[in-house]
């Protein structure tokens, strides 16, 4: 989630963690603070985040249910 919020930044989109990044301050995978801020690019984060790891679960809940085979 980090490395993706400062791909965005680097893109130049506007966000609150911009001024993390800019005092050299290493971004956190936590955004749920600036999400609740209102902060739009963590927000997107956040729920990128949340969409892969749907995913990942109902993948595994596939391949782990035994009425399957």
């Amino acid at each position: 989630m980090a490395r993706r919020a400062e791909e965005f930044i680097a893109e130049g989109r506007p966000s609150s963690l911009k001024a993390y990044v800019d005092r050299g301050e290493m971004l956190m995978a936590s955004t749920s603070d600036r999400v609740q801020a209102g902060d739009a690019l963590a927000k997107q984060v956040w729920d990128e985040a949340c969409y892969y790891l749907a995913a990942a679960c109902v993948t595994m809940q596939h391949v782990v249910n035994p009425q399957a085979w």
